[in-house]
């Protein structure tokens, strides 16, 4: 991931009010903006609107990427384990300078976003791989749409949809029979 560390520090040294839009997408309860792109590197912007997030698990198959939080607690869930918040109950997040809301995420990470009552924004810096051309990484999906907004959008032929109902579906299973007590192989069947 060396390339993805000198983007990012590549891009913390620009002057961010020479960006400009690139593309803009709308998922419905949040909104992006791809602020730069060169080759294989990009970088979006997300802002989620109140009392919204990225409820469900999902990955981006061909992206690693770090996320560079800049308002608002972004409550990161990756691989069932809320980054943001460390096991003292403080930020989770990787130290760079005098900035602590960075967390990097891999295309093989199974995340989500959790709810954001007065809602946030985030940076996403990317390397797009796999000889995958960059758009937004809402568009480089593997899991269930956030909205139906956001599952018309996957259905452009620019995107990659990889529906993943069985990790859901254990998730769910798992979730259900913690509450309940029940054996979760008997659900599997």
């Amino acid at each position: 991931m060396k390339r993805l560390d000198d983007f990012f520090a590549f891009f913390l040294q620009q002057n961010f009010a020479h960006l400009s839009a690139v593309e803009v997408y709308d998922y419905g309860s949040v909104c992006s903006t791809v602020l730069y792109r060169s080759a294989d590197l990009q970088a979006e912007l997300f802002i989620l609107k109140p009392n919204a997030g990225f409820p469900r698990d999902h990955r981006h198959p061909d992206v690693d990427s770090y996320e560079y939080v800049l308002s608002g607690h972004v409550p990161l869930i990756v691989n069932g384990v809320d980054v943001s918040r460390g096991s003292d109950g403080g930020d989770g997040a990787l130290a760079v300078g005098n900035m602590r809301a960075l967390y990097k995420v891999s295309s093989k990470d199974w995340h989500s976003v959790g709810d954001i009552p007065n809602g946030g924004a985030f940076v996403s810096l990317q390397l797009w791989k796999n000889g995958r051309a960059p758009n937004s990484v809402g568009l480089d999906w593997e899991g269930t749409p956030v909205s139906e907004t956001h599952r018309r959008l996957l259905r452009r032929k620019d995107a990659v949809w990889i529906k993943t109902l069985r990790h859901e579906r254990q998730s769910e299973i798992m979730t259900l029979n913690l509450n309940s007590g029940r054996s979760l192989h008997a659900n599997l069947r």
